[in-house]
């Protein structure tokens, strides 16, 4: 046997049998990483709202300019809570996760309520998609939200 391929054959043996992403696994902590912020967020928790943004995450909320870093998120959520007429839920329905399993998304739907005009509440639903980034130490974190409000609605 040549020299050379005592060095190879054992590197083509290791990385061949490197262990595969287990899709169903990460689809199903995307979900759980979901429904935790959700909770967090309904629970009017800042901070543990904001754990679940990277620090680099980017925010396209209906009829609003993009809101970019974790500063700028915390000041966008502290402003929207502040309002006693202001409140935010969501539900995830679907999460895929790559098969690199360091990237993933979630889509759901969310209902939020607004202060309009006049002290009027304006209740509006809605379509949701987030990128989310596994972090080092194997958490979820969202990258980027994108939402839009449902036709038919004020």
């Amino acid at each position: 046997m040549k020299p050379y391929l005592l060095a190879v054959v054992p590197f083509l043996f290791l990385t061949g049998c490197s262990s595969r992403v287990n899709m169903e696994k990460e689809k199903n902590e995307l979900l759980e990483a979901d429904r935790e912020w959700a909770a967090a967020a309904s629970s009017n928790n800042i901070e543990q709202t904001l754990h679940f943004w990277t620090d680099d995450a980017v925010i396209y909320f209906p009829g609003q300019p993009a809101v970019s870093g974790k500063a700028e998120i915390r000041k966008f959520i502290t402003r929207n809570r502040s309002n006693p007429a202001f409140s935010l839920s969501w539900t995830p329905q679907e999460a895929v996760a790559a098969e690199s399993g360091e990237l993933g998304y979630t889509r759901g739907i969310f209902q939020v309520s607004l202060p309009g005009p006049q002290a009027a509440i304006i209740n509006r639903s809605g379509n949701y998609l987030c990128i989310w980034r596994k972090q080092d130490d194997g958490s979820w974190q969202c990258s980027m939200e994108i939402s839009n409000f449902l036709p038919g609605h004020p």
